[in-house]
């Protein structure tokens, strides 16, 4: 009888079950980041969690992700799916982070805004986590040591090279010559059939008198006009005499020009021609006065510009 009763006893107690565990929610909302292990690598991606605990009916409004953080790029900010139990409801946030700097960083504080079921908010302080950066180099070390020199085959080494650099010598000169033969036909067939001679190039002192004496037949009538004119025929002279353009600057910006070569020691002659011409060009033409003392002083300066063509002539080019 006492053996069936230790029996009924043990048996009683092999078919208890096991307590069953129950959380307990929280009294107020908790938040907090958590990364497990709160180290990376550098270029390592990761995801770190922030996890609001709720009691239920609870919600979080969405949480911006911050947008400059030391040491970590921020990749994607994404809300997970609420974890409901009896007691608790459990907020997740994924943050996909990527480690860009070496060294020990701070992820700052955040703060997370709590929606209870009656319409209340209550704002939620997170506390900032502390991040590890690390290299790869115990892993994945880099090479200290230069690359040697690449040592080919001995059969290879005894491969002459003489021969291709003969063979590519003997086609360059080839080409070389077949062009030169192709420039003195090209050159023969142009002296043998040339066009006809065209006119003679008048010299361009010529051409410089001609058009100071044509402002001269005006200077009588229209002084403004010659004037003008003269100014035009003396940038045209040096324009053909010498290798540089003037026909279109202003006075003033043919004085900080930089004369060509050929033409330093007539320059300053030149633009003080001009700025004597532009006295008069610029005068009011309607003023009888001002007609009167023009046309007195033109035939002096259209003097001065034929003696100014005659002396850069060179005589040879005269004769």
């Amino acid at each position: 009888m006492f053996l069936w009763t230790a029996l009924s006893l043990g048996s009683a107690a092999c078919n208890e079950s096991a307590p069953t565990v129950q959380y307990v929610a929280p009294a107020h909302p908790r938040a907090t980041l958590v990364m497990e292990p709160p180290q990376l690598r550098i270029g390592q991606v990761a995801t770190l969690e922030l996890v609001v605990v709720t009691p239920p009916e609870h919600s979080v409004r969405p949480v911006a992700a911050p947008t400059d953080v030391p040491g970590l790029w921020i990749l994607a900010a994404e809300a997970q799916p609420v974890s409901k139990e009896s007691t608790r409801w459990i907020h997740r946030t994924a943050l996909r982070v990527r480690a860009r700097s070496l060294g020990a960083f701070t992820f700052p504080a955040m703060s997370v805004e709590v929606e209870a079921p009656d319409g209340g908010v209550a704002a939620l302080a997170v506390d900032a986590l502390p991040i590890e950066v690390v290299s790869i180099l115990p892993e994945i070390p880099d090479r200290i040591t230069p690359y040697g020199p690449r040592r080919f085959p001995p059969t290879q080494m005894r491969t002459p090279i003489w021969g291709s650099a003969a063979a590519g010598a003997i086609g360059a000169l080839a080409i070389v010559g077949l062009v030169a033969l192709a420039r003195r036909q090209r050159r023969l067939g142009s002296e043998t059939v040339g066009a006809a001679p065209g006119p003679p190039v008048t010299a361009s002192w010529v051409l410089g008198k001609q058009d100071i004496q044509s402002a001269r037949d005006r200077s009588t009538s229209h002084p403004f006009e010659a004037a003008a004119a003269a100014s035009l025929a003396m940038r045209r002279y040096m324009t053909r005499r010498y290798p540089c353009s003037v026909t279109g600057l202003t006075t003033q910006e043919l004085v900080e020009t930089t004369p060509p070569f050929a033409a330093t020691s007539r320059w300053p002659v030149f633009v003080n021609l001009l700025e004597r011409l532009d006295r008069f060009r610029f005068l009011p033409p309607d003023d009888p006065g001002v007609r009167e003392r023009l046309t007195e002083s033109m035939c002096a300066l259209l003097d001065a510009c034929d003696a100014f063509i005659e002396n850069s002539t060179p005589p040879e080019e005269r004769s």
